[in-house]
């Protein structure tokens, strides 16, 4: 899908592959549905290239303290491996601000807070505010 670019994003990351296929997110667009991805920052980008009407919400930890509390917190690295995430989460953040593509910046200290923020952000856009 790669090479015959069918894929609306896609990224190599840690070494593995991921990607969003480009049709089922049109066809649902074109069906007036409103498709959430939950991308990183790349792959965000990539979006923004192709679909540069859409909105595009970054979702922040609340800072770099507690990122790395919550990265540490998942027990699922090493502490090497816990570091360069927190590198690579620090680099696509500053990324993200540079590139204009986020229109809205929600920070999330609170889960459902953050959620009601990004449903409130996506009913706002919807209704043309």
């Amino acid at each position: 899908m790669i090479d015959n670019d069918e894929m609306l994003e896609w990224a190599e990351v840690f070494g593995q592959l991921y990607g969003t296929p480009e049709a089922p997110v049109k066809q649902a667009v074109d069906q007036g549905r409103t498709v959430i991805l939950e991308i990183d920052v790349q792959g965000g980008l990539q979006v923004h290239r192709k679909m540069p009407a859409a909105t595009f919400i970054l979702v922040l930890p609340p800072g770099e303290a507690e990122l790395a509390r919550r990265l540490a917190g998942r027990g699922s690295e090493d502490s090497a491996a816990a570091a360069k995430r927190l590198a690579k989460a620090k680099e696509e953040i500053e990324a993200a601000e540079r590139s204009g593509a986020y229109k809205y910046r929600v920070v999330n200290d609170d889960l459902e807070q953050a959620v009601g923020r990004v449903v409130d952000i996506i009913n706002e856009e919807h209704s043309g505010k």
